[in-house]
């Protein structure tokens, strides 16, 4: 995630770098106009799968060091 300043209002956001997104999940990326974008809703699934998949992993970790 980056932090960034939109160029039209200058206003301070936060977001993904759509091309960074592109290499990863191709899917959750639109372009218009040569302007690349995030479809952050598609995002949503993926993330929460990251997070248990971590979680699985932080609990044999811990179940490790208790032995």
């Amino acid at each position: 995630g980056v932090e960034f300043t939109w160029k039209n209002s200058d206003e301070r956001d936060f977001g993904f770098i759509a091309q960074e997104v592109q290499e990863i999940l191709p899917q959750a990326v639109h372009e218009n106009a040569g302007v690349h974008g995030v479809d952050y809703s598609r995002l949503t699934s993926v993330l929460v799968e990251a997070v248990k998949a971590q979680q699985v992993q932080i609990d044999d970790l811990k179940k490790a060091l208790k032995k």
